[in-house]
């Protein structure tokens, strides 16, 4: 479904500008892919924040998070994933727990 959206908005994209080739068209659909695939994550994390109670610290993670995830998504996609999991795991843990307690 996600790779449909993404395949409409690219052929949208290159009637308004015909001068993108086939390599180019490729870049803007990988680009769309993962950023319309982000977007349902993100919600779904704030639903689930809020209601657990936690959405302002979730949201302070999310803002935290921004410079690490521009600056290491560049390195590799892959490896930059699996950081990302992880550092989003740990924070998250850490703000579950202090308000919990």
């Amino acid at each position: 479904m996600i790779d449909r959206f993404c395949e409409y908005l690219t052929s949208k994209i290159r009637k308004e500008n015909p001068e993108i080739d086939d390599e180019r068209a490729e870049v803007i659909k990988y680009g769309l892919q993962i950023m319309v695939g982000e977007i349902p994550k993100v919600f779904i994390m704030a639903l689930i924040a809020w209601a657990l109670g936690i959405l302002n610290w979730t949201l302070a993670c999310f803002v935290l998070m921004l410079p690490y995830r521009m600056y290491s998504g560049r390195i590799s996609f892959k490896n930059s994933y699996r950081m990302h999991n992880r550092y989003v795991n740990n924070v998250y843990r850490k703000c579950v727990y202090k308000s919990a307690v």
